[in-house]
């Protein structure tokens, strides 16, 4: 398990790249979120280690049983063409978790400069507001990755799942590094494509 999570961390620490063909689209993040657990401001720099932590304190989540997608927007261009949403993290979330429902249908954690949004298809979200609105989310694209580590460790503890933000023990290689990274290299176009696919095959309202 910790191998695992130490992969994803090391993913996380280049997926600035990996990102940026998403620039330009509808909704960055619903392209992004269909084959990967993070996705990272396009435009924002977020410390190595505040990357790295997400991404493993995302995966332990996920191993313990507390599986949990994040959205950090740092600026209305993380949006795209629905930029009208910017400041509004739980009508975002919503929309997001809508957006790529055909490939994902869990808990979403959505965090904004001013506040968090969280979705829960299958457990709702009571409760949850409370245990959000004590976390302060600092005023930097690496505060931003920082609130949402500890806001995924508040809501598994409140579903009675220890997560801790690292583990001692372990490192990151040069082949998990280069094993991460070609995963995401992978998916992401091919996720990409499958939900454009999805989209045209929508019906004109």
């Amino acid at each position: 398990m910790r191998r695992a999570a130490l992969l994803l961390a090391a993913a996380a620490l280049l997926s600035g790249a990996i990102a940026a063909p998403a620039r330009g689209d509808g909704d960055p993040a619903s392209d992004y979120l269909i084959a990967q657990p993070i996705f990272w401001p396009i435009d924002a720099s977020i410390s190595a280690a505040a990357r790295s932590e997400l991404a493993s304190t995302v995966a332990q989540a996920r191993d313990r049983g507390f599986t949990v997608r994040v959205a950090l927007i740092w600026s209305a261009y993380d949006l795209g063409s629905v930029r009208s949403l910017w400041r509004m993290p739980q009508r975002y979330a919503r929309f997001l978790a809508a957006e790529i429902t055909y490939f994902y249908k869990g808990r979403l954690l959505v965090v904004m400069p001013n506040g968090f949004g969280f979705v829960d298809p299958k457990h709702g979200t009571a409760g949850t507001r409370a245990v959000l609105d004590r976390i302060r989310i600092g005023q930097s694209a690496t505060g931003l990755a920082q609130a949402a580590t500890r806001a995924v460790t508040a809501l598994a503890a409140a579903r009675g799942i220890a997560v801790h933000a690292s583990e001692p023990g372990g490192g990151v290689t040069t082949k998990d590094v280069l094993v991460g990274v070609g995963l995401a290299l992978v998916l992401v176009p091919v996720a990409a494509f499958a939900l454009a696919a999805v989209r045209r095959r929508r019906p004109h309202v």
